[in-house]
């Protein structure tokens, strides 16, 4: 019986080896252990759990996982900008600056006593964007971001139909039993039915992160079915849905029809252009047209409690006035001038920052944001899976930052967001968008190759190199060269004999190497021709006139104009260059 092969070995061998090299990749990056996708999925469901617990400070499973990474994550940065895979860019620098100056107002305002909740807050909002910025980095950790997400909210589907229908919150009355519970907000019944705050601290915060889903899952299905993606959009658009809070609503609303513009237009080039000067006229027009302006339009019109929208409006003009009064380091923690039936609350997120930490943190987050997003915009180069993807982002942000305007978010809220924000970073320097290091290395390339293209000083030129087939020669030929269908010594019209003794004398005397022999001259072979010959022609066989043969200078004659070399393949006849056009060759 014949042996059979036995590769099972071998394959196995190569699968190992494929195995621990898998390994090895996974604790390059890895923090403390795990891998950054576990940790990413693991930051997204502890911010799904409504328990806290009092340790001295306000202890929530978000921030404890912070505490416990955020030391290593900084760690893995710095690794990643050494070795290229990351670099510090100017939003993490205005980040930083404005988690300071939140931090110092608030000692500023109330002294070293706060100390411990500047250091909570820094791990919060500061910790939460490193999230983004480390742990996603292409476009499948931003699908796995919000893919988690996705798979939290299935899973508190039913606990949210629940407080839908009932307004009983069961998940936080079983996790009373062990840690503080989380207080259910005042949210008035609308519509018949209860506001739905879910893991959340209030109704419209649920909304704000509900509603960042409703964009990036439609173009994160970009390659999948069209009711894969429409479902997963409407579960997203349903649950922002419940909460029952306008402003949500109305930045969903926002989104779909950005996106329909999208779907409108296609590809055309200036689409995007096109609606901001069409929507720039219909609310300029609306405007003036509406007796209270555009803001009263849409509180009396969209709003699902006008008393609220105008009650919003109030606190605007009295926060300004408190941002006026204290325009450097904001109030901190204080107490603010408002009416006396006006409650202490500040539904405007934008404003609060002003208020607490002055104009220069303000300016700080909002601009950075901002110069963030217009980079993403601006970027080029990217995939057609990133360019859909930063179709998501960007939409997303326009609902988020119209959110912000109507409420203060604070919680897991602020958590998200930033961890949002840093993910945005992918579109130019993750590992799918156009590095930089890629445009330096091709500047490098493009710069070797222009020095080895320089032509050397005339003093190390000599007057006689030999030139390059075909290259023109630049005024009145070189000694020795012959031009084109001049008689020359001892040859006929159209050069020299190579194994003539005019040509090795000329050669000589010339100072340069005289001329291979003829049967060392490889001529092009004519189909047909036998082993023996190259062209038909005897090697011994001065070439006739017109055909392709060695000069003095040891360079290869030019064929006659309109004529080729036997058996050669037809070319079109050179045309004589000018004397800039030689210069820029010989170059």
């Amino acid at each position: 019986m014949a042996e059979t092969a036995r590769p099972t070995r071998r394959y196995l061998r190569d699968d190992r080896v494929a195995l621990d090299a898998d390994k090895a990749r996974a604790r390059e990056e890895s923090i403390l252990g795990i891998g950054a996708g576990t940790l990413l999925v693991a930051y997204v469901v502890s911010m799904m759990i409504p328990a806290e617990f009092q340790v001295g400070i306000r202890l929530t499973p978000y921030t404890a996982l912070l505490l416990v990474i955020i030391i290593p994550l900084f760690l893995h940065f710095f690794r990643q900008v050494a070795e290229g895979t990351n670099r510090v860019i100017l939003l993490d620098l205005l980040m930083v600056g404005y988690v300071l100056l939140s931090g110092l107002s608030i000692l500023y305002n109330h002294g070293i006593g706060r100390v411990i909740f500047v250091i909570s807050q820094t791990v919060s909002l500061f910790g939460g964007y490193m999230v983004g910025r480390i742990l996603i980095r292409n476009a499948d950790d931003y699908a796995r971001f919000f893919r988690w997400f996705f798979y939290g909210l299935l899973v508190w589907f039913p606990f949210v139909m629940v407080e839908l229908l009932t307004e009983r919150m069961i998940v936080s009355e079983i996790l009373a039993l062990v840690s503080s519970p989380l207080p259910r907000a005042g949210n008035d019944p609308r519509l018949g039915l209860h506001r739905v705050q879910a893991f959340m601290e209030h109704a419209i915060t649920f909304g704000l992160l509900c509603s960042v889903g409703v964009a990036n899952s439609y173009y994160l299905l970009r390659e999948a079915a069209m009711v894969q993606r429409l479902g997963r959009t409407g579960f997203f658009a349903f649950m922002t849905f419940v909460s029952l809070s306008s402003a949500p609503n109305i930045a969903q609303g926002m989104q779909f029809l950005m996106i329909g513009w999208d779907r409108l237009f296609g590809d055309a080039r200036y689409k995007w252009v096109l609606l901001v000067v069409v929507a720039s006229a219909t609310l300029s027009v609306l405007q003036l047209a509406s007796p209270h302006g555009l803001v009263g339009l849409v509180i009396e019109n969209l709003a699902f409690d006008p008393t609220t929208g105008w009650g919003r409006t109030e606190i605007f003009e009295y926060g300004s006035a408190e941002v006026a009064r204290n325009p450097w380091l904001g109030l901190g923690l204080n107490d603010w001038i408002r009416p006396w039936y006006r409650k202490g609350s500040i539904d405007n997120f934008w404003l609060v920052t002003a208020m607490r930490y002055g104009l220069p943190a303000f300016v700080l987050l909002a601009g950075g944001i901002l110069l963030h997003l217009a980079i993403v915009l601006t970027r080029k180069g990217l995939s057609p899976r990133m360019t859909d993807l930063r179709k998501g982002y960007l939409i997303s942000w326009v609902g988020v930052i119209f959110i912000l305007a109507t409420v203060h978010i604070w919680g897991a809220g602020p958590l998200f967001i930033m961890a949002y924000l840093g993910a945005g970073s992918i579109f130019y320097t993750g590992s799918e968008a156009p590095a930089r290091q890629v445009y330096r290395r091709r500047r490098e390339i493009a710069a070797r190759g222009a020095a080895d293209r320089q032509v050397p000083p005339p003093e190390n030129r000599t007057e006689d190199r030999t030139p390059m087939r075909g290259a023109p020669t630049r005024g009145r030929p070189t000694r020795g060269t012959p031009t084109r269908g001049a008689p020359t010594r001892g040859g006929g019209a159209s050069g020299i004999d190579p194994g003539s003794a005019s040509g090795t004398a000329s050669a000589t005397t010339s100072g340069r190497r005289p001329p291979a022999p003829a049967a060392q001259v490889a001529a092009p072979r004519r189909p047909g021709a036998s082993s023996g010959t190259s062209s038909g022609v005897p090697p011994s066989t001065p070439p006739p006139a017109g055909t392709d043969a060695r000069s003095a200078t040891g360079s290869p004659a030019r064929p006659p104009a309109g004529g080729r070399l036997p058996g050669a393949p037809a070319f079109p006849a050179t045309r004589p260059s000018s004397s800039k056009e030689t210069d820029r060759f010989r170059r």
